[in-house]
C-alpha cells in the first residue's frame, strides 16, 4: 500500500493533541472559547504548509488472496495498516447462506434498537428485525449498527471462522465482540475513528470503505471521544465533511490535501481495519457486513498514547460500562452517552 506523503510539522501535530486534551477535559466550547487565538494560529499554519503541497491523492487499500498470518502481522497488523483479504470468506457459511430474507427468517422476531448516530442527542427507535428489514425492501433508509446477533444467537458463530479471527488479532486484548450491520442502497456512516481493532467480513452486497491515516487528525480535529469512537465535527447544515460527496469548500478545504485510502469489499472480502484510523462507509445495494472487534489496549498505548489516556478517562459512560455494553449492543453505549440509558431500562422492566 502506497504511504501518505502529507508533512505536517511536528509543532502542529503536538498542538492538535494539546487541544484534544484540553477539549475532552473543559468541554470543547470551553477549551475553544480559551485557546481560540492560538487554534487560530494553528489552522492558518496548517492551511499555509498543506497548500504549498500537492492536493491529496486517492490510494486502494492493499488486496491480497492467500495472504499468511505472519505477513499479515508483520507488514499489517503490527505496522497499524489497512489491508484486505480477498476472497478470504467466500466458502463461509455466513456469505453462503446469510441474506436479508433469511436473517428475517431465522431472527425476526429479535427486538432491536436503531440509534441515529447523526444526529448529536441520540435519538432512538425500538422495533423488530422483521419490520427493519420490511423497511428496508420498501425503500426505507434505516441503517442498523452494531446488531448483537451473534451474542443472542451464538449458534451462528459456526458460520464463521472464528479460529481464523482469533489467530489474526492481536493477542493480548481486553475482550472481543461481533457486530452485525444491515443496511440499504446508499446507507452511510459519517467519519469516524475507534479503538478496536476490526476484521470486517462482507457477507451480502457490497461496500465502500474510505480510510484516513490517525496522522490527519489535526485537520480533522475531531469532536471529544464519546466512549470508546471520535466523530468529525459538523460545520455545514449537512453534517460532517462526506468523503464520498466530497465538499473543499471552506472549512473543509484542507481535506483536499489528504491523501485516503479506499476499500471496495464484495461477498467474501475481509477488511482489516486498524485501531484509530479515520473511517467512513457507504453501502452499495442493500448489505449484511460483520465486525470481528477487539480492543488491543497494551498496543494502543504504544501507537497511540494521547487517545488511549482520553478513552480511558471517559465519563458518559465511564470506560468500564462502555467495554460492558460494546459486549452486550454498542447502542445501549450510545444511549447511555445521550443519558437516555436508564430510562429505557426501566421501561424494559414494566
Amino acid at each position: 500500500m502506497k504511504p501518505y506523503t502529507r508533512n505536517i510539522p511536528r509543532k502542529y501535530g503536538v498542538s492538535s493533541k494539546i487541544f484534544q486534551f484540553l477539549d475532552h477535559f473543559l468541554s470543547r466550547r470551553i477549551a475553544f472559547s480559551l485557546t481560540r487565538p492560538f487554534r487560530k494560529r494553528l489552522y492558518k499554519g496548517l492551511e499555509t504548509e498543506m497548500k504549498q503541497q500537492r492536493k491529496g491523492n486517492t490510494f486502494l487499500v492493499d488486496r491480497i488472496e492467500n495472504l499468511s498470518e505472519e505477513v499479515f502481522k508483520k507488514k499489517y497488523l503490527l505496522k497499524n495498516q489497512p489491508v484486505i483479504f480477498s476472497g478470504k470468506a467466500a466458502k463461509w457459511a455466513c456469505v453462503q447462506n446469510w441474506n436479508l430474507d433469511y436473517l428475517k427468517e431465522q431472527h425476526g422476531d429479535d427486538e432491536i434498537i436503531i440509534v441515529n448516530q447523526e444526529d448529536p442527542d441520540n435519538t432512538h427507535e425500538i422495533l423488530t428485525l422483521t419490520k427493519l428489514i420490511d423497511g428496508i425492501n420498501d425503500g426505507l433508509t434505516r441503517y442498523y449498527r452494531f446488531y448483537p446477533l451473534i451474542q443472542r444467537h451464538p449458534e451462528r458463530l459456526l458460520d464463521f471462522d472464528y479460529k481464523w479471527m482469533q489467530k489474526h488479532r492481536h493477542q493480548k486484548i481486553k475482550f472481543d465482540t461481533f457486530q452485525v450491520f444491515i443496511g440499504p442502497d446508499k446507507s452511510y456512516t459519517p467519519l469516524h475513528n475507534a479503538n478496536p481493532g476490526n476484521l470486517f467480513t462482507q457477507v451480502f452486497g457490497e461496500k465502500e470503505w474510505i480510510l484516513f491515516p490517525e496522522y490527519y487528525t489535526p485537520v480533522i480535529d475531531p469532536n471529544p471521544v464519546r466512549s470508546n469512537y471520535r466523530s468529525a465535527p459538523i460545520r455545514k447544515k449537512y453534517g460532517p465533511y462526506n468523503p464520498f460527496q466530497p465538499d473543499h469548500e471552506s472549512p473543509y478545504h484542507l481535506f483536499e490535501y489528504c491523501d485516503r485510502y479506499k476499500a471496495h469489499l464484495k461477498p467474501g472480502d475481509v477488511l482489516f481495519v486498524p485501531p484509530y484510523w479515520w473511517h467512513s462507509v457507504r453501502n452499495i445495494g442493500h448489505s449484511i457486513g460483520v465486525g470481528y472487534r477487539w480492543l488491543p489496549l497494551e498496543f494502543n498505548f504504544k501507537h497511540s498514547f494521547l487517545n488511549s489516556i482520553l478513552d480511558l478517562s471517559t465519563t458518559k459512560p465511564f470506560v468500564w460500562k462502555t467495554w460492558k455494553l460494546s459486549q452486550i449492543d454498542p447502542n445501549l453505549t450510545h444511549m447511555a452517552e445521550a443519558g437516555k440509558l436508564k430510562k429505557y431500562l426501566k421501561n424494559q422492566k414494566n
